[in-house]
């Protein structure tokens, strides 16, 4: 069996790490696609995402949005985790 290496993650195995993921969090301010936010999304994780236009776009209304510079803005993770 082989496997490619992908960002500390074997190909192979991701897409049991998104399946036992409980929360899927991205506070980036600057992203290209957003491959991640896809790959945990089809896996049915739970994702907080920085409100920027590509993850709006890539996720719509499926994920919460948080201001990543914004310690306050954060609180929507701990309203998913039902905290």
């Amino acid at each position: 069996m082989s496997a490619t290496l992908c960002r500390g993650v074997y190909c192979n195995a991701r897409r049991a790490v998104y399946r036992n993921t409980v929360l899927f969090i991205m506070p980036s301010v600057h992203e290209g696609f957003g491959m991640p936010v896809t790959e945990a999304m089809v896996c049915g994780a739970r994702v907080v995402l920085s409100g920027i236009p590509v993850f709006e776009e890539i996720a719509g209304a499926d994920a919460r949005y948080i201001d990543p510079m914004d310690v306050e803005g954060r609180r929507p993770c701990r309203m998913v985790l039902g905290a």
